[in-house]
């Protein structure tokens, strides 16, 4: 699973996209997607530029999401078992002092909630303040826990990075 993030990220790193694409479509591993991903690649400004000014982020965050989830099975739908995780996870990360608001941490937990119940990895960014701060990742292992899920390994962008150059040679 990637994060939305990380689609933005490989609008200015097609290189990378490209040895994604060519590892999935020789099924050497799957790419799933979800309907929190596909709206928040949605709401991503018309307007915005990748870094060089040659590329509009939205239409080709969308269209990297579209060529890498290609089998309805790999669209993952919301179901009242991630609900319930997420709600856990609010809870917790509340009494492990998270400071930021509920709305705002929301897509993160359903995130982490479909990796969890679906025991898939998750390539995420660096993004410390909100779904790997401190508290958010005592929640999630507390919550799994408990109930007997395992959690997800987290693959930072730059280190999933560096495994797809490595396999193929660069």
């Amino acid at each position: 699973l990637l994060d939305t993030s990380v689609y933005g990220k490989l609008v200015d790193d097609t290189l990378l996209f490209a040895l994604i694409l060519e590892r999935k479509q020789n099924h050497e591993f799957v790419i799933y997607g979800t309907d929190v991903i596909r709206k928040e690649l949605r709401a991503t400004p018309a307007t915005l530029f990748n870094k060089s000014k040659d590329k509009k982020i939205r239409i080709f965050s969308l269209s990297f999401y579209d060529a890498l989830i290609t089998k309805d099975n790999h669209h993952l739908r919301m179901n009242d078992l991630i609900q319930l995780l997420v709600l856990r996870y609010t809870q917790e990360y509340k009494r492990q002092g998270g400071n930021v608001g509920t709305k705002e941490l929301k897509n993160d937990f359903i995130l982490i909630a479909t990796a969890t119940i679906h025991q898939l990895d998750i390539v995420v960014s660096d993004d410390r303040r909100t779904m790997l701060s401190d508290s958010a990742q005592r929640a999630y292992k507390i919550i799994n826990k408990n109930m007997g899920l395992r959690d997800p390994v987290y693959l930072l962008y730059d280190s999933f990075r560096t495994k797809i150059f490595k396999r193929n040679g660069i």
